[in-house]
């Protein structure tokens, strides 16, 4: 019913989830009497031209993913409260009491990987998560968990550890202090000086670029990725990046 919205999703149990939860402002959106999470991932690899002489990490190359993926988890709930109008659909994509990487996994859309990213078996870690709540029950949805995912996604590989330049990713965690992604983007960050050190602007791509998992991830980001994307190259930071980041 909702393959048409959500390029692949999966359902598990509120209960799941419930000792985990983020407690931020979102946190009062919640259903009453919460039962089920659906985690949905959302491509964006764009074709390789789209990044060219870029200066910012892939994600931010697309529109503000947050209005675009809150817009198709939107037309997802409206779908499932014609069906089930007795029930309520919340939508949350990064602003969320839900964590989203682990709701993915429990989803059964994949893995965690050692640079702390998730990975889905087939887009990679080229995906931006978001989820929707419900008092529904899972067993309700019939929801797809098709994937045949490893419980280790890395094994062995330790690509990611040995080629961050900032040693920031090790016994698979990343420390944000080092990390040049997380750095770029804190609202305290100085850029001028961050960019002129290591050349990042905006975020860093590097340990999924390394990453084998993503060697043959396609070039299949959502259409509107695709109608949003910025142009090849700015010199300086995009402003309407930022603009969402500091609001």
């Amino acid at each position: 019913m909702l393959s048409k919205i959500l390029p692949d999703y999966g359902v598990c149990g509120f209960e799941l989830l419930e000792p985990h939860l983020i407690h931020c402002r979102a946190l009062a959106r919640l259903p009453q009497n919460p039962q089920s999470v659906v985690a949905a991932v959302f491509p964006y690899l764009l074709p390789e031209e789209h990044y060219r002489q870029r200066n910012v990490a892939r994600f931010a190359v697309v529109e503000d993913y947050h209005k675009l993926v809150l817009a198709r988890l939107e037309k997802a709930c409206k779908l499932l409260e014609k069906t089930y109008p007795h029930n309520l659909f919340v939508p949350f994509t990064d602003n969320s009491p839900i964590p989203e990487k682990p709701a993915a996994v429990l989803c059964g859309l994949g893995q965690i990987g050692k640079n702390a990213l998730f990975i889905h078996p087939r887009w990679g870690s080229w995906v931006f998560l978001g989820c929707i709540v419900s008092d529904l029950p899972p067993g309700e949805f019939g929801a797809k968990r098709g994937h045949d995912v490893r419980e280790n996604a890395c094994g062995d590989c330790d690509i990611c550890e040995k080629k961050c330049p900032a040693n920031a990713i090790g016994n698979g965690k990343v420390d944000t202090e080092k990390c040049l992604s997380f750095r770029s983007q804190r609202k305290d960050a100085d850029r001028e000086a961050l960019a002129r050190h290591s050349g990042v602007l905006w975020g860093c791509d590097i340990c999924q670029e390394v990453c084998p998992q993503n060697r043959n991830a396609p070039a299949q980001p959502l259409p509107e990725f695709i109608d949003g994307a910025r142009p090849v190259f700015e010199p300086l930071a995009p402003a309407r990046v930022w603009a969402w980041r500091f609001k």
